[in-house]
């Protein structure tokens, strides 16, 4: 099942954390903490009902909670300010690194970047990989030639496998 509802979440949460530290003063740590606990709660009461239903109606439904969120975020100018913006959040910093410039901030996006592309070339020479290709291709032939077993499970069990060689 796809849901639309995920900038919903990230919205909600991140007014919580920048009004937080806006209005309270809050470090970063707790103002993350409380947005993913916000989030999360919000997501009770738009989740549960949402499971009832399946297939287009359920990303309808994650839609129209998205729209809803969005307007409320948006037309609430009083607390959210809207369109306008949440001007003076300060600048997080967390332990020693401080984020106060934008070239501080960009030297760690790069350097993430850069760690994310080095594990997604390391993940694709490993042998699981080619063992999702090989099953993408074809389940029989091509699995047994890597050297694992398929499963009746498919990709959940390889993924499963992978757990179990990766995490000992």
């Amino acid at each position: 099942m796809r849901s639309i509802a995920h900038a919903a979440f990230y919205g909600v949460g991140a007014y919580t954390a920048a009004l937080m530290a806006l209005k309270l003063g809050t470090p970063l740590l707790l103002n993350i903490v409380c947005a993913v606990a916000f989030s999360s709660l919000l997501g009770i009461p738009v989740g549960l009902p949402s499971l009832r239903i399946r297939d287009d109606y359920f990303v309808i439904a994650t839609f129209a909670f998205q729209v809803i969120a969005f307007s409320v975020l948006n037309n609430w100018v009083s607390f959210t300010r809207g369109p306008m913006g949440l001007p003076g959040i300060p600048q997080p910093v967390l332990g020693l690194f401080d984020f106060s410039t934008s070239w501080t901030v960009l030297g760690k996006n790069l350097r993430s970047g850069f760690e994310e592309i080095g594990n997604d070339i390391t993940l694709l020479t490993t042998p699981l990989r080619r063992g999702y290709e090989a099953q993408k291709q074809d389940q029989g032939r091509y699995i047994s030639k890597v050297g694992i077993q398929a499963g009746s499970g498919g990709l959940r069990h390889q993924a499963r496998r992978g757990q179990e060689v990766f995490c000992r």
